[in-house]
């Protein structure tokens, strides 16, 4: 396995070992290992600051995935809420006329009760 950022290889490549204060934590004396564009430009910075670089990309690339998700859902809901509705009308009668029938028909079915007198 190669050992890239350790002891001589690294003291022929980078001026003072590769030691330095990271654009990203803002801390001494580590090494600046890593090259990353920030801002259009290429800094290097520490072993940590690439992580947290990397985590934070990948945090941002799950919730805009999750928003999608989440919205590709809610039209789905939403559709199918339109449709059961519109079933559910077709199904039950919608529309003044059928309502006027409905009306009739249970005026209709409540006259032929009337009370006997004992």
């Amino acid at each position: 396995m190669s050992k890239n950022h350790r002891g001589r290889p690294l003291r022929r490549e980078v001026p003072k070992s590769g030691r330095g204060t990271c654009p990203v934590s803002k801390r001494s004396g580590v090494k600046l290992l890593y090259e990353y564009e920030i801002g259009g430009q290429k800094v290097h910075i520490s072993k940590t600051a690439r992580a947290t670089l990397e985590n934070q990309r990948k945090r941002e690339e799950r919730k805009v995935k999750k928003t999608k998700l989440n919205s590709a859902a809610e039209k789905a809901n939403s559709t199918e809420k339109a449709e059961s509705t519109a079933d559910f009308s077709k199904a039950n009668g919608n529309g003044k006329e059928k309502q006027g029938e409905r009306e009739a028909a249970s005026v209709v079915q409540k006259a032929p009760q009337k009370e006997t007198a004992p």
